[in-house]
């Protein structure tokens, strides 16, 4: 039986090893490119932790001396006219809460199964 490290996109505790083998694979963040580890729903939060033990583990190197991948922030809905030049960013903060709470009718229609 399998285990399963990254239940976000079903990598197995052996395909992990694999790639870092293959492709020689040293730090933390080429895994993550590779792999797409910590690019799931939980963003890394039940994963990486996992990863970055079998990466030390393979390379023979401490945790501590494998730097954690970076992070980007979320996206958020943004207008058309943000883009153009028509709104003042100041304006778009205000009117729209900066935090993404628009209105419903202004948000992107993202699928529920993520794919785009």
């Amino acid at each position: 039986m399998a285990k399963i490290v990254c239940r976000c996109h079903d990598l197995t505790l052996e395909e992990i090893e694999e790639a870092i083998e293959k492709y020689k694979i040293e730090d933390l963040e080429t895994l993550k490119r590779v792999l797409r580890i910590g690019m799931g729903e939980c963003q890394g939060r039940t994963c990486l932790p996992i990863v970055l033990g079998i990466l030390a583990r393979k390379t023979g190197k401490s945790p501590d001396d494998l730097a954690n991948p970076s992070s980007r922030p979320p996206s958020f809905p943004t207008k058309i006219g943000a883009f153009a030049g028509v709104e003042d960013d100041e304006e778009v903060r205000a009117r729209d809460n900066w935090r993404g709470n628009c209105r419903s009718d202004d948000r992107l229609s993202v699928p529920k199964d993520g794919r785009i």
